[in-house]
């Protein structure tokens, strides 16, 4: 759906655009790649509307150290900060993850969550540059690397 041309309006001026490839990556644990070195990395992506955990093992996706949490920053009518952390982490421990695992945060929720998250998790911290943009930096390296 997305290959073809396309046409749309931005600021009032109309623009066309045309997709020839598309490629599709899990969108979670790809701010990982922005961790340097190998080992076990775990990433939490705090977003709007959901939290996606994501696992790399020596810079290698696995998919049983990943998973998704259905809730967000803005799916939860108040958020306290406190007990949505606390639901993150525990969510993490149960699915296996280590207490002094090497996580980091990103995505919108990060700041706000940290010292939360931080207190069932001592080694977590903020991914390095602006969490929120995460995600775009690590696609943008990604696509660097394919595309040239």
């Amino acid at each position: 759906m997305v290959i073809g041309r396309h046409e749309l309006t931005v600021n009032g001026r109309q623009r066309q655009l045309l997709i020839t490839r598309c490629e599709v990556a899990a969108e979670g644990v790809t701010a990982a790649l922005l961790i340097p070195g190998g080992g076990t990395v775990r990433v939490i992506d705090i977003g709007s509307g959901t939290v996606n955990y994501g696992t790399l093992m020596d810079r290698r996706f696995n998919d049983r150290g990943s998973f998704t949490l259905v809730s967000g920053m803005e799916t939860i009518r108040s958020v306290n900060p406190v007990a949505f952390g606390r639901q993150i982490a525990l969510r993490a421990l149960a699915a296996g993850w280590g207490k002094d695992d090497a996580v980091y945060l990103c995505g919108g929720g990060a700041e706000p969550l940290l010292a939360a998250i931080h207190a069932y998790f001592p080694n977590a911290q903020l991914i390095p540059g602006d969490p929120v943009t995460a995600n775009v930096r690590a696609f943008y390296l990604i696509a660097r690397k394919l595309y040239g």
